[in-house]
C-alpha cells in the first residue's frame, strides 16, 4: 500500500478537485487506484488481505471468504468500497 501513500487521487475519482478530496484516508486512496485504475501492479499479498479483511469485516455477510479471495484486484477493490458504504449505512446514519 505504501507505493499509492503519495500519489494524487486517480482521474476517475468522484471526489477529484473537490474540497472533500482531502477526506480519503490512505487505505481508501489505495482501493480507489483499483477501482478506477489504471494500476500497473497487482496488489502484494499483504495488501490483499487487507481487503479481504475489509470487505469481509465491513460487509457483514455480504460476501463469503472464499468469493473474496478467488476475485480479482478490481472486484476485490470494489467489494471493499461496498462493504465500507454498506457498514456506513448500517452503522452510522
Amino acid at each position: 500500500m505504501s507505493e499509492f501513500l503519495n500519489r494524487p487521487c486517480p482521474a476517475a475519482c468522484p471526489w477529484l478537485g473537490s474540497p472533500d478530496c482531502a477526506l480519503c484516508t490512505d487505505a481508501e486512496r489505495f482501493v480507489r487506484h483499483y477501482v478506477h485504475g489504471p494500476v500497473l501492479c497487482p496488489m502484494d499479498e499483504h495488501e490483499r488481505e487487507f481487503c479481504v479483511g475489509e470487505a469481509d469485516h465491513c460487509g457483514e455477510g455480504m460476501f463469503s471468504e472464499d468469493q473474496l479471495v478467488a476475485m480479482s484486484d478490481q472486484e476485490l477493490a470494489k467489494s471493499v468500497m461496498t462493504a465500507w458504504s454498506a457498514y456506513v449505512s448500517s452503522n452510522c446514519m
